[in-house]
């Protein structure tokens, strides 16, 4: 009986754990469909900035220079984060299946 219980327990656990994952993956599915928009958009955005450099005021050149830099630094940032969030759950689905 105390076994029966202990293994009902586990699956239990086992399916919140799938359930936490299955909601992880959709998580890094999105960011990740963040992240390729906000590249193309940062593409676009220094492509636009190196075919108008001639004809910007260096004041306006290195305004446009900083945003696309504190861009591509955010984008970097977030990047990370959703690496790291990837190496959390390859670990989570590793405990996972030893213990199946």
């Amino acid at each position: 009986m105390y076994e029966c219980l202990c293994r009902q327990d586990k699956l239990s656990l086992h399916h919140t754990m799938l359930k936490r994952v299955g909601s992880t993956i959709a998580d890094c599915r999105m960011k990740i469909e963040d992240l390729k928009t906000d590249f193309e958009d940062m593409s676009a955005k220094v492509e636009k900035l190196c075919s108008a450099r001639l004809s910007l005021t260096s004041c306006k050149f290195i305004s446009i220079c900083k945003s696309a830099e504190s861009m591509i630094i955010n984008f970097g940032f977030r990047f990370l984060i959703l690496n790291a969030r990837i190496l959390n759950l390859k670990s989570t689905i590793s405990n996972l299946k030893s213990e199946i």
